[in-house]
């Protein structure tokens, strides 16, 4: 999915939601070798990283060995939740 920047094989968005002023929110994961983390990833209107999120657009949320990003909310005071699960 082209929201985890650099676009990568291993990633997967789960789940899309729309924030303040039209930006998108992805919810999914990242593999890496034998981990996976959970994900947010926000765009702006135009498709590209928000570099004011996480780092470059990303924020990696890493629970356990093994974390799945399935949902994403926005909430009304802006906080963007990510449910999933966790072998933690």
């Amino acid at each position: 999915m082209a929201a985890f920047i650099p676009p990568r094989r291993d990633a997967e968005g789960n789940a899309v939601a729309l924030a303040s002023g039209g930006k998108i929110l992805v919810g999914g994961y990242v593999r890496d070798g034998d981990s996976a983390d959970m994900t947010a990833a926000r765009l702006l209107t135009n498709g590209t990283p928000d570099s004011t999120f996480g780092t470059n657009g990303v924020k990696r949320i890493d629970a356990g060995t093994f974390d799945y990003g399935n949902d994403v909310v926005v909430q009304p005071d802006g906080k963007v939740l990510v449910a999933g699960s966790s072998d933690a």
